[in-house]
């Protein structure tokens, strides 16, 4: 446990040291993102209508060869050095980084003071990343069980947990038996034979649930066939006696 804390007191100023001393505006991985948004954008293929408001300016994106029209909302007040907006394509809001039809505003240069710098969300900046190592901020690792004990007095009103209380949870696992992964059981569940649903009978005839319309004894066609059949029968019957006979005289 001391050596946890001490990892994570080292960890802790190592990262602050590194926020404080950096001077770019991005970080390392934001100043990636823009790279890589900025890559392979020609902004002379779009056209843009610029509507200027109070706080925000309205710009609709339109690429030359389509129809589709795209809206951008670009603050006029920075917040922790960026002007990061939002787009009705969805990207921005989805993957918190800046769309092409942001980047083409950028590039533009028709709104004053926007740079490509600020249409990066706030949280790639080393404002930001400063905010989060404060340099008032320090990680104590003198801290031991015997110094807690000291300063702090024990609360009498928590106890633990009868082990009747408690959930039932699983055993140790056996040294021989896997453990089952995601993919095992969604095998497994697949594998399991699904319950065939029974078909429902029901008559049209009579409205009973027990037959179904075609074994119905009031159906008409079924009187029709218990007619035909005798006949069929008796029509059986003769010709199998006539061959009978036939053999009997050869």
């Amino acid at each position: 446990m001391i050596l946890v804390i001490k990892l994570e007191g080292s960890r802790f100023e190592f990262y602050k040291q590194k926020a404080w001393s950096r001077e770019d505006k991005l970080t390392n991985r934001g100043m990636e993102l823009m790279e890589e948004a900025f890559r392979d954008i020609n902004h002379r293929e779009y056209q843009l209508e610029i509507t200027n408001c109070d706080t925000y300016h309205r710009i609709t994106v339109s690429r030359m060869t389509s129809t589709n029209e795209y809206t951008v909302i670009i603050p006029v007040d920075e917040f922790k050095g960026t002007r990061f907006g939002t787009c009705t394509c969805g990207k921005p809001k989805t993957d918190g980084i800046p769309c092409k039809h942001m980047v083409v505003v950028a590039m533009s240069s028709k709104i004053k003071g926007l740079t490509r710098m600020h249409i990066m969300p706030y949280w790639w900046t080393t404002e930001h990343w400063q905010d989060q190592y404060a340099m008032e901020v320090n990680c104590r690792t003198d801290i031991s069980l015997n110094t807690v004990k000291s300063s702090t007095q024990a609360d009498d009103t928590l106890h633990y947990v009868p082990a009747l209380l408690a959930a039932k949870k699983k055993g140790r696992p056996k040294e021989n038996v896997r453990e089952k992964s995601v993919t095992d059981l969604i095998e497994e569940s697949a594998k399991k034979t699904k319950r065939t649903r029974r078909i429902k009978l029901y008559c049209r005839i009579c409205f009973m649930h027990n037959h179904n319309t075609v074994d119905c004894y009031q159906n008409p066609a079924n009187e029709q066939n218990e007619q035909e059949e005798p006949q069929k029968t008796l029509e059986n019957e003769m010709k199998e006696s006539d061959e009978d006979g036939e053999e009997g005289k050869a």
